[in-house]
């Protein structure tokens, strides 16, 4: 059995086209999964001592497989190990592969390839005008491939982006102008029954508008607000059909705004608003519960909202508001009575323990410093993989999800997750809740396996006072001046396992040290309306772009999700509002929050 030899040169007598295609039908579902399957068979070739072919379908699994603006993150992650960056195709690859490439009677293949190839050469610096050829013989191709059903179900859709994106960009304006003009037409020939493909060219089409011609615009919206009202209209009335109808009643709204037709507009909003509450309707029939509703009655509170009082009684939605709401207070009130507890089985995390009590054991004050402070902090590429990976697993793709404070309120909604458009702004807002969640999963792990039991050989080993704290923070550039006492006070009580006490001071003073800490840095943190100047709150800041060039992207991560972010733990808000209780007070987020403290106080100095 031979070993696949990626290095091994190959010529268009190795070549087999018909095996390659059938290959890409019969084997590959989607479009997105086709370099898995290549990548599968050349090591299958290799080992049955076929070292050119083998080479061949690996290359071709490189042209599948190559991040773009039309990859997702959990693609690009997966295939990372097996991914080779453009600039490490040899030259004499990119030619064998420009010499077969019209070979290939399957449109997506020969696409993909002179994508390919415009990428490749492009990156080596070869002239505009010699290499953009390529980058336009993959418009066409990928232009030859039908906007339908078949292509949505086979992720192709996904695809189409990039093709208005790379023609845009290259000015290539004949391609651009045929890729709209194919979007209005596959939109205008969607029928009732189609799902979710004329809500994904409107997606595209509300980024890449139909201006086709001069003079246009205004019969170009209309005709997509019509069609999308029309649609909304062709739908059937289960819980299905009414989610649809909301969403093309919505969308259709969009584009009658775009128009400034606020007739049209607000008659779409009234549709949507009746959808949606037939929706919740339909729900608590089949739920017998109305706590199932809140999401739904909440998105009608927002829709009804948009429309102005004035226009209410027309639409025979005065009194709609009041009943909506109070709707929404009773399904809010019975969520809890609702709730059941799952429980899980637990991690063993004693070799983790043991492991870390033996690093830090029997060292200098300074090197177990050291060794207590290194441990890596969470960055925010570690938790989006797993984020989707989850969400494609749990019921959460359907219905999405509930954030609780802790007096019981509703903190947010978050929607479910659109697996056939994942950078949708309903897909970007699950992935980020899902995120925050194995955040906190990761900061339970790393308080309870490094950073107690750590904390419990350096208290045992060596007896530090709020005078050696009050030394360490004087030499931190991160601490303001005027400060000291109390940084060294609350690093002190979490020294001491308070982090009832390290929490109440040290996370509203973190705050204020970011403020200074931004303005040595020259990012202003007031903000100014009507001659009054006011001071921003630490999510206000975090927020700002400006801040990207004081904090490194991780530690800006951690500062948003532990301290700003309402769906996460949100330590500033909860602490300031005194919204935690005793055993809140002293849970595994005081205790990270502590050590992140102290970890910033230490690379103030070392800094």
């Amino acid at each position: 059995m031979l070993a696949l030899d990626i290095t091994l040169p190959v010529t268009p007598d190795h070549f087999s086209c018909d095996e390659i295609e059938t290959l890409f039908r019969e084997r590959t579902r989607y479009f997105s999964d086709s370099s898995i399957v290549f990548l599968v068979h050349s090591e299958k070739l290799a080992a049955d001592n076929h070292p050119e072919q083998a080479k061949i379908f690996w290359l071709m699994a490189q042209v599948l497989m190559h991040p773009n603006k039309y990859r997702n993150t959990l693609q690009k992650k997966q295939l990372r190990k097996i991914y080779v960056p453009y600039e490490e195709i040899p030259d004499a690859d990119l030619a064998f592969l420009e010499s077969v490439v019209t070979q290939f009677t399957e449109p997506f293949l020969k696409a993909v390839t002179y994508d390919f190839l415009w990428n490749g050469y492009a990156l080596r610096g070869r002239i505009f005008s010699e290499v953009v050829e390529f980058a336009r013989q993959a418009v066409a191709c990928y232009l030859a491939i039908p906007l339908n059903s078949e292509t949505l179900e086979k992720q192709y859709l996904s695809f189409y982006e990039h093709v208005l994106y790379l023609s845009a960009r290259l000015k290539l304006d004949e391609a651009n102008r045929l890729a709209r003009l194919e979007l209005l037409s596959a939109l205008n020939k969607s029928t009732g029954d189609v799902m979710g493909l004329p809500l994904w060219i409107n997606a595209l089409m509300l980024q890449y508008p139909p201006e086709i011609e001069t003079g246009s615009r205004i019969s170009r919206y209309f005709e997509v607000a019509q069609k999308l009202r029309e649609l909304g209209r062709m739908q059937s009335e289960d819980e299905v059909g009414l989610n649809l109808s909301s969403d093309f009643f919505r969308n259709a709204a969009v584009w009658f705004k775009k128009l400034k037709n606020t007739e049209e507009e607000v008659k779409c909003k009234a549709e949507q608003f009746n959808c949606i509450v037939k929706l919740a309707d339909k729900v608590v029939d089949r739920t017998n519960s109305t706590s199932a509703t809140t999401g739904i009655l909440s998105e009608a509170l927002s829709c009804l909202g948009e429309i102005p009082k004035a226009d209410r009684p027309r639409f025979g939605l005065n009194a709609a508001y009041e009943m909506i709401r109070r709707r929404y207070t009773e399904a809010e009130d019975s969520i809890f009575d609702d709730l059941a507890e799952i429980s899980v089985p637990g991690m063993d995390i004693s070799e983790v323990y043991a492991h870390t009590v033996r690093q830090i054991s029997g060292k200098t004050l300074q090197e177990a410093i050291l060794y207590f402070l290194s441990y890596p902090i969470p960055k925010a590429a570690e938790f989006e993989d797993a984020a989707i990976v989850s969400l494609m697993s749990t019921a959460e793709i359907l219905f999405g999800t509930r954030r609780i404070g802790p007096t019981r309120n509703t903190l947010g909604i978050v929607p479910p997750y659109d697996s056939q458009n994942p950078t949708s702004e309903r897909s970007l807002k699950a992935i980020h809740a899902k995120r925050l969640m194995h955040y906190e999963n990761h900061l339970h792990s790393i308080v309870l396996a490094h950073i107690m039991p750590a904390l419990e050989v350096l208290f045992l080993e060596h007896q530090l006072s709020e005078h050696d704290f009050r030394n360490l923070v004087m030499h931190s550039r991160f601490i303001p001046r005027d400060r000291l006492h109390a940084f060294a006070r609350g690093l002190t009580a979490g020294y001491y396992s308070d982090f009832i006490g390290a929490s109440s001071i040290l996370i509203p003073q973190l705050e204020n040290a970011v403020r200074l800490f931004l303005k040595v840095n020259r990012v202003d943190t007031r903000t100014y309306e009507n001659g009054i100047t006011m001071e921003k709150g630490l999510s206000a800041m975090l927020d700002d772009p400006s801040i990207e060039r004081v904090f490194s992207p991780d530690i800006l991560f951690n500062l948003k999700c532990l301290f700003g972010d309402t769906l996460g733990p949100n330590m500033r808000n909860n602490i300031a509002h005194g919204l935690l209780s005793d055993d809140e007070l002293n849970s595994t987020f005081s205790a990270y929050s502590w050590w992140f403290i102290l970890r910033l106080v230490y690379q103030g100095i070392i800094s």
